[in-house]
């Protein structure tokens, strides 16, 4: 085994064979949103992809498309496109790439400046950029503020989870909980306001230690001093390490319930500091992939009730209200979920779990005979006996 890869590096490599690029037609995505009091835009336009999917595995739930390497200006112009598209300013404009708006490698100094210039027109939108917590610094923050001095400017960064175990050997992160607190302080030295996403069903992980990890997540990052946190519960994508897992029975994704019941934990007070996405499937905008996202659900008695309820929770301005509401139904589904919750809660420990799960996954993906040659060092590798 190679010393420069994690494991999940090159399971993630070898998952990754055959990926999909995508085609030079696909340009951007825009998915809006328009309420009573305001309209959200996120539009999303084609890089090269994250820096951390090429030259590592990645990470095991997330796969943001690849792409031939593209020229700068052709960058600035899929967001011109992007946003001619739009026949009203939005109040809040999400931009993201298929990694990090920030990172240099995927998107080069002279094209992020000039997409922010482009930005500029729309003088009263709110800017949220999507990117990886190691591509933060002083200066690229003071070049984005000159810029777009006249709008509010916020950060969303991938945090996953705040226990480094899980991060490192559940997630394959590639940046630590401290480079999430030096991005923090960073974003607040300047005045910018920091996203901090939090994943709801890492694999691995039982019922109740993706509840107690979420919780923990969320105080973590407000303790650092996060001005937001945003629950992404997973969406099982192809050429990911989580679809195969599901595929061979050893994973089961988190039901809308395990969000509800994270909700009903946290401090009131927190509610409005706490944001929600991927609640429901979006569309598969990829046409190369041929399998649709999988996004968390319930039963088909309750999935429209709970969805309509995780809409109005995201937009309200009395979140508590909603929670309880949410506290309050009752279907067959939820009982089942409550079941499994209790009884997970006693199952063995969470380093013995991920040994267990990486030696049969390097048998399936990676051979016996891979086993046979590095297992040792496979084990000792993971500092978990």
């Amino acid at each position: 085994m190679n010393d420069k890869y994690t494991f999940l590096d090159l399971i993630g490599f070898r998952i990754h064979e055959n990926r999909p690029k995508v085609p030079e037609s696909l340009k951007y995505t825009i998915w809006m949103e328009k309420h009573k009091d305001f309209s959200f835009v996120q539009l999303w336009f084609r890089s090269r992809g994250c820096r951390y999917t090429h030259f590592h595995g990645g990470c095991t739930m997330c796969d943001y498309w690849i792409s031939d390497p593209i020229s700068p200006d052709l960058l600035v112009d899929y967001v011109k496109e992007g946003l001619s598209k739009l026949n009203f300013d939005p109040t809040i404009l999400l931009l993201n790439s298929s990694g990090s708006v920030f990172d240099d490698w995927e998107i080069p100094k002279e094209s992020r400046l000039k997409i922010f210039n482009v930005l500029s027109e729309l003088k009263y939108a709110r800017f949220i950029f999507e990117t990886h917590p190691l591509t933060i610094s002083g200066s690229k923050i003071e070049e984005c503020k000159n810029i777009l001095k006249n709008n509010e400017i916020e950060i969303e960064i991938g945090l996953e989870s705040a226990n480094p175990l899980i991060l490192t050997y559940c997630i394959n992160k590639a940046s630590t909980i401290n480079d999430v607190t030096n991005a923090i302080r960073i974003l607040k030295k300047y005045g910018v306001k920091s996203y901090v996403n939090i994943l709801i069903g890492a694999p691995f992980l039982t019922l109740s230690e993706v509840v107690d990890d979420a919780i923990y997540s969320i105080n973590w990052a407000f303790e650092q001093g996060a001005d937001r946190c945003v629950l992404f519960p997973v969406n099982i994508k192809p050429w990911t390490l989580v679809y195969w897992l599901k595929q061979q029975g050893m994973y089961i994704q988190p039901s809308l319930w395990t969000l509800t019941e994270i909700l009903s934990k946290i401090r009131p007070n927190l509610l409005q500091r706490i944001g929600i996405s991927w609640h429901k499937t979006r569309p598969q905008y990829h046409p190369e992939y041929k399998i649709l996202n999988q996004g968390a659900t319930t039963c088909s008695k309750c999935h429209d009730i709970v969805i309509s309820l995780l809409d109005r929770y995201a937009v309200s301005q009395n979140r508590q209200n909603i929670v309880e509401e949410l506290k309050g139904l009752r279907c067959d589904c939820k009982l089942r979920w409550f079941d499994e919750y209790h009884k997970t809660s006693k199952l063995s420990c969470l380093r013995k779990r991920i040994k267990a799960n990486y030696l049969i996954i390097a048998e399936k993906i990676l051979g016996e005979d891979w086993l046979i040659e590095h297992g040792d060092k496979l084990e000792s590798n993971l500092s978990l006996s």
